[in-house]
């Protein structure tokens, strides 16, 4: 294993006051890849190391329209912040030999894809 990402936080301001999140501690490998694309309008197929514990994508604050991650196909996705960063986790033995971030506008500056 190549080290650990800690995910916690406080969240606040809601009805019950403030609720208590993590920590969560997810594996990351020894792979060291970084994929930066301008991505295309369209899917954008990013091919991944078998060895990964999973991602982190890095979508620029400049982009306009909607990034989503989806499957294949007919699939319509999950819309992606701009603004944040999104972790994916893979399960042991089920990393995807890609994975496809969908574009309704061209963008200008790269998205990055880091292998974790």
């Amino acid at each position: 294993m190549g080290g650990t990402l800690l995910i916690s936080g406080t969240q606040s301001g809601i009805p019950t006051g403030e609720a208590v999140i993590g920590p969560f501690n997810v594996p990351m490998s020894n792979v060291d890849e970084t994929l930066s694309v301008t991505l295309a309008q369209g899917d954008n197929t990013f091919a991944l190391p078998a060895a990964i514990e999973g991602v982190i994508i890095m979508i620029p604050a400049n982009q306009t329209g909607v990034v989503k991650l989806k499957g294949a196909g007919a699939d319509t996705g999950v819309p992606l912040s701009v603004l944040e960063p999104t972790v994916l986790e893979f399960p042991s033995g089920g990393v995807p030999a890609s994975i496809i971030l969908n574009a309704s506008v061209a963008g200008t500056s790269p998205t990055t894809v880091r292998a974790i």
